[in-house]
């Protein structure tokens, strides 16, 4: 005849099931190092795109001043040649050279100032890029530091399941030892009951 499951049984059950589900959940902490090292390698490539953007400001700079001194020198050149004894012929052919190497002049300050544009263009974009960067910093950190929290409520939990499983297998031992009493107790009463042991 089968015995009625009683409510030990139950909470037993329940406990044992509990135990093993807790068991089962993984860490929810990751490791953003491999995120750092690109952090670290997009600084460093910013750092060297805004030396590389100075340095060409400050060529830009050089080649706008020459490019002054050379129109002011072609200008007097160019008076120079107009009040010279030279005749009509030599004149306009040095005078179309000297036109000549005032465009090519005017080009050069053109396009040094189209670069200087470009660089401070880079320059804005360079420093949104390194804002951008320090808030993406600024939320792994919290994320790293809200990992570390839940890493220690794990390393916290394990050592607090440890602690049930050793009472929980206590208290298996004793529903084991009091259901063996209990068996060896109605094991007792039968055979008494049947004679084969004297009362």
């Amino acid at each position: 005849m089968r015995r009625k499951p009683c409510l030990s049984d139950y909470f037993a059950g329940c406990l044992v099931a509990l135990f093993c589900v807790g068991c089962h959940t993984g860490p929810s902490f990751h490791d953003d190092s491999e995120y750092r090292s690109v952090e670290r390698d997009a600084k460093q490539a910013g750092t060297e795109i805004a030396i590389t953007g100075t340095a060409i400001a400050a060529d830009v700079d050089l080649v706008d001043e020459q490019a002054g001194r050379i129109v002011k020198e072609l200008a007097g050149v160019e008076t120079a040649i107009s009040g010279s004894g030279l005749g009509e012929v030599e004149k306009s052919a040095l005078l179309r050279q000297v036109s000549v190497a005032q465009a090519e002049a005017g080009v050069l300050a053109e396009q040094a100032a189209v670069t200087r544009v470009d660089v401070e263009r880079l320059n804005v974009q360079l420093a949104r890029q390194r804002e951008i960067n320090a808030a993406l910093s600024g939320e792994h950190d919290k994320r790293e530091a809200a990992g570390a929290e839940v890493k220690e409520e794990l390393t916290e939990t394990k050592e607090k399941l440890a602690k049930a499983g050793g009472q929980r297998n206590l208290f298996l031992a004793i529903m084991i030892a009091l259901a063996l009493a209990i068996v060896g107790f109605i094991v007792i009463r039968v055979l008494r009951f049947l004679r084969i042991i004297p009362v």
